[in-house]
Order: structure tokens, then sequence, then C-alpha cells
């Protein structure tokens, strides 16, 4: 008889948040590709899709110096393959390693998620990558090691200063674009 009563309680609980949910105030709506991904830990915010990953491209080009009017007026970076940054087995000479902290759909998120970093003095790159169905993101990455050993050896160490829910996976920095 308890099983019974405990299955209805949380049948009946679930009906009355679905109404709740229903009839809550748009203002207290707020859509999840805004709050969602802020919340997530960086592995289970790549599985998870947002609805403005489509759009996450024009906010990169928005979020440019030159198209928010800024004084040197610069062209947004190629995107890079997401794929490319994989940790390969056999790694070329001169690779550059570093901890990938977030993958957001928008700069100023990646700002944003980057300032802690900055602010600590640790190296961070932000990149703009594309998935292999095409979509635009944004990466950040922290930290700047000469090999992989001493990018795994850092993992705990951000995770635990940074209160990272997840170790941040290593990956592989572009090399430097070559001076004009």
């Amino acid at each position: 008889m308890s099983k019974i009563a405990f299955v209805l309680v949380v049948i009946v609980f679930g009906i009355v948040m679905f109404v709740a949910g229903l009839l809550a105030p748009a203002a207290l709506k707020a859509p999840y590709d805004v709050t969602l991904p802020q919340w997530l830990p960086t592995s289970l915010s790549k599985l998870i899709p947002v609805k403005s990953v489509a759009a996450a491209g024009a906010a990169v080009a928005a979020a440019t110096p030159a198209a928010a009017g800024g004084a040197k007026a610069a062209s947004a970076p190629a995107a890079i393959a997401l794929t490319s940054l994989l940790v390969p087995a056999t790694p070329a000479a001169n690779t550059v390693y570093a901890l990938q902290v977030a993958l957001l759909a928008t700069a100023d998120q990646a700002a944003d998620s980057a300032a802690p970093f900055t602010a600590a003095q640790v190296p961070v790159k932000i990149l703009n990558v594309t998935t292999e169905d095409g979509k635009a993101w944004v990466l950040v990455a922290a930290g700047n090691y000469n090999s992989y050993d001493d990018a795994r050896t850092q993992q705990t160490v951000l995770a635990q200063q940074f209160h990272l829910l997840d170790l941040p996976p290593v990956i592989v920095l572009p090399p430097p674009k070559p001076a004009a």
C-alpha cells in the first residue's frame, strides 16, 4: 500500500510541476540556451546542443572590435576544426598543449569564462572552432604546456584552483600564424 501511495505522490508532484511550468509568467521562463550552458560542466556543455549555436558565428563576428566599432579594425579569426585540437597518438615536434576549460556559443560567454584564468595570470586562448556538422563554437583554452605530461599534471591543479566540476581535457593548440 505504501508503494502505491509513493507512486501516486510522485505522479501528482510531476503533474503539479508541469502545470506550474505552463502557467508561469514569461518573465520567469528563461530560454535554456541562455542559462543552461553557464551552469553545465564543460563535458556536458559539449553534448547538449543549444538553440543559439547556429547563430554563434554571427555572435562571434559581432563581438569583434571591427563590428563593435573599435579603433583597430580587425576581421574575425577563421574558425578551426574542433577535431584538429585532439591530441594525436604521435605529436609533431614543438606541439603546444592546453586545457579546454569551456566550449561556449558566444564570444561574450567565452570572455566571461576566461576572466578568472586571466586574473590568476594563467595564459588563456579563445579560439573559434567548428564541429564536424558545421556548428560554430567558441573554445576557451587555459595554459601553455610543452608536453602532454605537463598538461595532465595541471589538470587537477586547475580543476581545484578554479572549482571546475570535471577535469578539463588536454588539447593541442594550433600553431601560431606566421608574422605578416
